[in-house]
């Protein structure tokens, strides 16, 4: 299984760990980061306005206990990063930098890349939340430049739920001590000493599931089979022919700037509320969300939007299933 997901991330294997979700894997590598003496000379993290809430929170927690300070990397119009801007914070008081390759409630794809050649320039780590990006989006390590990378089985990948995926970079791992650790993590050398694994098992725990372990593997696999330009190529034909027609209704605001997006789209219909389109969408038999301001404060409370219809087709999905939603819509 690691040595997929490191072929899907075009890492190593011994890059790769395996934690039951996004937020523990986060998790492991954040707090690892920080009682490896992150914050020892440095407080400030800066992050992006469309950070997920689960990482959000791990943020508001070192604030309180290492008085970590979080910024807010400027923006474009459209929501993404504003790479001049970004690089222009980057001065001796900044410890991590800490984006979103694609939010959870927007189909907005960060500059990832470009944001990453600024990280290497200045030596500054560097983490990607790549939980909506992999499985649907081409995802390569090397190229972001990222010190670590999170992910989940459960979404674009379509793998079991309580599964997830962490990148943490050979270079990186020696400055991480992770949390939570145990005889897979560690070795107890004597009564007064351990030794962290040398890999990225120092980020992973015994108890783990067996089965959803494979079953993300076998999920991975056919993602790779399938291609990841393919299924992304995929994706987007689908996703911007939503976009589209949803544009042309009358009282339909779809909330993604023009721009290369994810296979997310979100909108809004005047005069009905989001958790009304999802109802209505489930009684003819389609699969949508509404995503919330309490996954996207920063984004969404800027925004004025306390909630947004979300829809993600994927590559098993058809133009006849995007015009029986847009018929939902077209009802409502």
């Amino acid at each position: 299984v690691r040595t997929s997901a490191a072929r899907l991330m075009n890492a190593s294997p011994d890059e790769i760990a395996i934690p039951p979700s996004d937020p523990a894997g986060w998790a492991k590598v954040f707090w690892g980061f920080a009682f490896g003496g992150g914050f020892a000379d440095r407080r400030r993290v800066v992050i992006d306005r469309i950070f997920y809430n689960s990482h959000y929170l791990s943020l508001l927690q070192a604030k309180k206990l290492f008085g970590v300070e979080i910024v807010v990397a400027p923006t474009d119009a459209s929501g993404r990063v504003d790479v001049d801007g970004f690089a222009a914070m980057l001065d001796e008081r900044v410890a991590l930098v800490s984006m979103t390759m694609a939010p959870t409630h927007s189909g907005i794809v960060n500059p990832v890349e470009q944001i990453g050649a600024h990280t290497k320039m200045v030596g500054v780590p560097y983490f990607v939340d790549g939980c909506q990006a992999l499985g649907q989006l081409v995802v390569d390590v090397d190229a972001i430049g990222c010190d670590a990378l999170t992910g989940t089985g459960r979404k674009w990948l379509r793998g079991p739920r309580g599964t997830g995926l962490l990148y943490v970079r050979r270079s990186f791992q020696g400055r991480c001590d992770p949390p939570g650790i145990d005889g897979t993590s560690a070795v107890w050398e004597s009564a007064s000493s351990y030794s962290l694994a040398s890999t990225a098992a120092r980020f992973e725990e015994f108890e783990t599931s067996s089965a959803g372990q494979i079953g993300l593997g076998v999920a991975i696999d056919e993602a790779l089979a399938l291609g990841l330009e393919a299924i992304a190529e995929r994706v987007r034909h689908l996703a911007d022919r939503l976009r589209s027609e949803l544009a042309r209704r009358d009282r339909v605001s779809v909330q993604e700037t023009p721009g290369f997006c994810s296979g997310i789209v979100t909108f809004l219909v005047d005069g009905v509320a989001p958790g009304d389109i999802v109802a209505a969408a489930a009684k003819e038999g389609i699969n949508m969300n509404a995503s919330s301001v309490l996954w996207a404060r920063l984004d969404l409370e800027v925004r004025g939007v306390p909630d947004v219809a979300r829809v993600a087709p994927h590559v098993y999905n058809t133009d006849d299933e995007l015009d029986r939603l847009l018929a939902v819509i077209d009802t409502l």
